[in-house]
């Protein structure tokens, strides 16, 4: 449906990237916070690949006599390793290889990444763009009953009426002058306890 300009009204968030393209459009949280959250999309896409087969090879056959592997020689070693040690069922098996090689451990595992305090942290800065407090979405890791009602009342008061007030002020500058009443105006009721 094609739309003027006039039609349209623009509730801009603010744009970290003052010489973007378009300085004039404000940018999503979603699309300024797209580094953390495809940070953690790829630790769990890891997650669930060590799982599957432990996400990466433990090490690596090295030919111990100079030279390169011949094109059949590799195509036979990679069938053999994909038959016998690929797949969830097959993950971490002892390698029985023949062709003159030798193994060379380079596995690292999740404790050596400490994956679970930068799955932590990833949820925390997504969490710190959307300005929301973890005790909303009920993480009670490190809350307990008076800072989560503090938390509560933070995020309304710094969260939920900015954003309310932001609605209210656009509609009331760009859309209630179009019925000519002075006296006409939107305004909320705070979400925050007095």
């Amino acid at each position: 449906i094609p739309f003027d300009a006039k039609q349209i009204l623009h509730f801009k968030n603010f744009n970290p990237l003052g010489n973007h393209p378009l300085p004039y459009k404000g940018m999503g949280i979603v699309q300024a916070a797209n580094f953390a959250i495809e940070t953690d999309n790829e630790a769990r896409k890891w997650n669930y690949s060590f799982f599957r087969n432990s996400a990466r090879p433990d090490g690596l056959l090295i030919k111990k006599t100079d030279g390169v592997v011949e094109d059949e020689e590799y195509q036979r070693l990679k069938q053999q390793w994909r038959q016998t040690y690929q797949g969830s069922e097959n993950a971490h098996k002892v390698s029985i290889m023949t062709g003159n090689l030798e193994w060379q451990d380079i596995s690292r595992n999740q404790k050596d990444m400490d994956f679970v305090e930068q799955r932590r942290m990833g949820r925390d800065e997504i969490l710190a763009m959307f300005r929301v407090p973890k005790s909303v979405l009920g993480i009670v890791e490190d809350v307990n009953r008076a800072n989560a009602e503090a938390s509560n009342y933070i995020f309304g008061l710094r969260t939920i009426k900015p954003l309310m007030q932001k609605i209210v002020d656009t509609l009331n500058e760009f859309l209630v002058p179009d019925f000519g009443d002075e006296d006409l105006y939107f305004d909320y009721v705070s979400p925050v306890p007095a």
